[in-house]
């Protein structure tokens, strides 16, 4: 403590006395402070400890030099990623500070203050918080960044912030349906799309879409034709996005035919190719599932389902229950590795709607009986309806 004392009223160093606390404090005083000491920077960043360690730093968020509120955000986000620090900083007021610096001219300030964002949304105070601060306005001006890091953050946090219902209505609100969108067709100067930033896109509309405002919005803005699109021209990340968004928008019969007449059902037996990783044949499948499960269409034409079998839908199935009956006689089978037989069995019911499929199908049964005793609760549900459809008969 004696030498930091020293240092800190710029006194050389030197040894300290053995002698007790009187002759040590007399080594202290009895001396004059040199005369070129050299006071702390502006910008350096000190921080303070306990409570005051939030406070102190929101305050340097704000703080007019910009080198500070670089390292004072920089920080910020360091601790973020411990959850327990989340609930201290709302209290002292991290949500206004970033409303702020989220209109700063920037770059660096602007990609910290949304990553910033994209943490506390993980906690329902922080959403919450963000709602109540009216964040929406920034985060909509923030996707449209001319920094693609930042666009990417900034749909990485919307998304999360979506997972709230008032949270998705504040969003739609305020016309992020239409930015998202536009997001995956083009950067927001109107040039090519960055693929990171595509796949933020994708993902903040799936979560989005699950509001009936938002899925009727996406609509209408092309979601469907854009996702299709994405399905054909961009990689494997980007794929699985564009599918699994594509199972939340064609819920409908309408939605189902617009996809349609887009080529989907080309794209997603691609999907569940052999050469393909998990992933991506689990989306594909989930997408799949979406498209012919449903009744017919209004004018009685069961197209999607007819359309899946024709594209080869059914001979791309089949060799996908081989992972979940290895699993199954493993007994392995749960809820974390059941994702892709849940799929591949709700899509082969569906298809066995159509005479054709029925009749192809008509070789798993044996192996769908096998994954009618799984102990998991889905496989078994759906493995049994599967047989129920496919053994039917007129």
């Amino acid at each position: 403590m004696h030498a930091v004392i020293r240092k800190r009223q710029g006194l050389p160093w030197e040894k300290e006395e053995p002698k007790g606390m009187l002759k040590n404090l007399t080594h202290l005083t009895n001396v004059e402070s040199l005369p070129n000491f050299v006071p702390f920077p502006e910008e350096t960043l000190r921080i303070a400890h306990g409570v005051l360690a939030y406070t102190r730093l929101v305050a340097d968020i704000g703080s007019p030099l910009l080198a500070l509120r670089q390292k004072a955000l920089a920080k910020t986000v360091e601790m973020l990623e411990a959850p327990r620090h989340i609930a201290s900083f709302l209290s002292a007021g991290l949500v206004k500070a970033l409303n702020v610096s989220g209109l700063d001219d920037n770059a660096e300030v602007r990609h910290s203050t949304t990553l910033a964002f994209g943490r506390i949304a993980h906690e329902e105070k922080g959403r919450q918080e963000m709602l109540a601060q009216d964040s929406p306005p920034v985060l909509l001006k923030l996707a449209d960044d001319p920094e693609v890091a930042v666009r990417s953050n900034c749909l990485d946090a919307v998304a999360v912030l979506s997972r709230s219902r008032d949270g998705m209505r504040a969003l739609i609100s305020h016309g992020f349906i239409k930015v998202i969108v536009g997001r995956c067709k083009m950067a927001s100067d109107g040039g090519a799309p960055n693929p990171v930033v595509q796949n933020a896109a994708l993902h903040a509309l799936r979560q989005i879409c699950q509001e009936e405002a938002g899925y009727k919005e996406a609509i209408e803005c092309g979601a469907i034709e854009t996702a299709v699109y994405m399905l054909s021209n961009g990689d494997d990340e980007m794929r699985i996005q564009a599918a699994y968004c594509l199972a939340v928008l064609t819920k409908g019969q309408l939605e189902k035919s617009v996809a349609l007449k887009e080529g989907i059902m080309t794209q997603l037996v691609m999907m569940l190719h052999h050469d393909m990783t998990t992933e991506v044949q689990t989306a594909g499948a989930a997408a799949l599932m979406s498209m012919t499960n449903g009744t017919r269409f209004p004018d009685g034409d069961n197209a999607c389902k007819a359309t899946a079998v024709s594209a080869g839908a059914i001979d791309a199935l089949i060799p996908l229950l081989q992972g979940g009956l290895q699993l199954e006689r493993a007994k392995e089978m749960n809820h974390t590795n059941s994702a892709l037989t849940v799929y591949v069995t709700k899509a082969m019911a569906s298809m066995a709607d159509a005479p054709k499929g029925r009749k192809q199908l008509q070789q798993v049964i044996k192996d769908l009986e096998v994954l009618a005793a799984s102990e998991d609760a889905l496989v078994k549900k759906h493995a049994l309806i599967a047989i129920e459809r496919i053994t039917w008969k007129p």
